[in-house]
């Protein structure tokens, strides 16, 4: 079983990560190796999102130069205002100012990130067969893991890393839809990664299943892949087994070891499926668990992530 390793401080990934781990200190990393077609269909929705977003946006800035000429001043360096304006229409210039407002601060940020990140990588590298991808920690509800005492950010903290690193989550989706609760993609990343590459200073293998952490400005690698490997397996399907003997449900092992050729992960053949699906156990749960488990019983502690303080929420002292 693999266990977090220092990264050499002349590894090349550490500028890479150094320059766009700006207020988090970690990264989960993969390889999309779904078809390009899936990739492009998964394009269009938050493509033609932002393009309905930013039509909005436009219309709106072409709209309220009817409205009131506060946007004059631009261009103007001055408010100009409508002669002698009566209440009504100071009233309707204020109303069409505070949506305005708050649609620039609600929408603007989103259109803004898809056209420098989502979209500018698109643009740049296009589609491939094999991708890289990048999802970060952030988002107010990784904030208010700040609030949690250390013992229950960390249980938290490993509940949803866990089910973001579940391969069954990366084999059945494209990267963007690899999305889960405050894990977050990084596209800005990716590019820095294929441009290593280009330079040949990076293998893509560099960013197969693994999690990126800082710890005391030293980063670690934890390479989630090397749990795929037939020795790793064993010891997870072990543990199920054992789960599944404690629940009483030592028919269900029989069955399932009497499949023959069934591969034991959470992949697993509709047969395989079929079985839990009937007993009424939750597979993929179950595997999840005993995945933790195995990476307990390995290195006596599950995985573990300094906690830094949130620019939007302080930290408890100790």
């Amino acid at each position: 079983m693999t266990t977090p390793t220092p990264v050499p401080k002349d590894h090349p990934a550490i500028k890479l990560l150094d320059y766009r781990a700006t207020d988090h200190n970690s990264f989960i990393t993969h390889i999309d190796r779904s078809p390009v077609y899936a990739k492009i269909v998964a394009f269009q929705g938050p493509l033609w999102i932002n393009i309905i977003l930013g039509g909005l946006l436009t219309w709106r800035a072409m709209k309220g130069t009817s409205h009131y000429y506060s946007m004059v001043s631009i261009f103007y360096s001055e408010f100009i205002m409508k002669p002698n304006p009566t209440p009504m229409n100071w009233t309707w210039t204020i109303i069409n100012g505070i949506i305005d407002l708050c649609l620039y601060n609600l929408v603007w940020p989103g259109v803004r990130a898809f056209i420098t990140g989502h979209l500018w990588l698109r643009l740049r590298w296009g589609f491939k067969e094999t991708e890289i991808v990048f999802r970060k920690p952030t988002g107010w509800r990784r904030a208010l893991l700040d609030r949690l005492s250390p013992e229950e950010f960390q249980r938290q903290y490993n509940d949803v890393l866990y089910r973001a690193i579940d391969p069954k989550l990366m084999l059945e989706n494209t990267g963007y839809l690899t999305r889960i609760d405050y894990w977050a993609l990084e596209y800005n990343a990716v590019g820095d990664a294929y441009a290593l590459m280009a330079a040949g200073e990076l293998d893509i293998k560099t960013w197969d299943l693994s999690v990126w952490t800082r710890e005391g400005g030293e980063w670690h690698v934890w390479e989630v892949w090397r749990l795929h490997d037939k020795k790793s397996m064993e010891v997870v399907v072990g543990i199920v087994m054992e789960k599944l003997k404690a629940m009483g449900k030592e028919d269900v092992v029989r069955q399932w070891q009497s499949v023959s050729g069934a591969p034991i992960t959470t992949q697993s053949t509709g047969a395989v499926m079929d079985l839990f699906q009937r007993e009424g156990i939750n597979f993929e749960e179950l595997w999840v668990d005993a995945t933790k488990e195995a990476a307990t019983r390995t290195t006596g502690k599950l995985y573990r992530i300094s906690r830094p303080s949130h620019p939007l929420i302080r930290s408890p002292k100790a």
